[in-house]
Parts: structure tokens; sequence; C-alpha cells
């Protein structure tokens, strides 16, 4: 290997910062505004169903020593991580130039500049859809 590639860009979205408002509403601002981004996988990988103690008896890792017991696992940070801060930004969009960098930029400032009616246009929503 000479160089490693990358799928997406993972950042690390601080609701702090925005005055509270949530992961979700950031991103649905960030799509608003032209600019692709998500949550990435959206729960730790160690929830995922391919390591469950069922999913665990044929899989590959079945008979190794020291696999941890995922379904007891519980790791706080990663999942605030998971559920509340991580923001992925595509290959394909980070490929496109500065140009398309510039666009992410001025989507971020202007959520920035505006985050008073971002948050009330959020809590105005459907309560099932502002809790996604």
């Amino acid at each position: 290997m000479t160089q490693r590639g990358y799928y997406f860009a993972v950042y690390r979205y601080q609701s702090e910062a925005l005055g509270g408002i949530p992961r979700e509403a950031f991103l649905a601002a960030l799509e608003a505004e032209g600019v692709k981004a998500s949550q990435a996988y959206g729960m730790p990988v160690y929830k995922y169903e391919a390591f469950t103690p069922d999913a665990l008896q044929t899989s590959p890792l079945r008979g190794l020593a020291n696999v941890p017991a995922y379904h007891e696992l519980y790791l706080p940070v990663t999942e605030r991580v998971s559920f509340q801060e991580q923001v992925t930004i595509s290959h394909q969009t980070l490929l496109a130039g500065p140009e398309a960098m510039g666009v992410i930029v001025d989507a971020v400032t202007k959520i920035a500049d505006h985050s008073d009616d971002l948050r009330t246009w959020w809590k105005a929503r459907e309560p099932e859809a502002a809790h996604v």
C-alpha cells in the first residue's frame, strides 16, 4: 500500500457551538444549501447485527481467542459521537475542488449566522421529525 484511500471525511459536529441545534437540523440545513452530508453509519459498529452472539456463531471470528462480547459493550463516548456528533462528507464532494470547498464553508457560515432561525424552524417541525 502506497497511499491510504478515503471513502468520506468524518467531522465532529458540536451542537453547543450553534446554540444546541441538533445534528439532524444541521444536516438538513447543509442539504438545503447544496452540501451532501450524512451521519454515516448512524450507530457504533459494535451494535451491528453481525456482532450479535447468534451472528458470531457463523462468523469468521468464531473460535478466535479474546473476541469481545460485543452485545455487552457500552461505550458512551462512541455512542454520543455516533448518535449525535458524527457528520460525514463524501469523497466525491471533497474531490470536487476548491469551488466545492467554498460551498461547504459558505453553507456552514450561513448556518452559523442564521442559527436562531434554524432552531426555530427545527422546533416547529412535527415532534417525531424533530427527534429523529
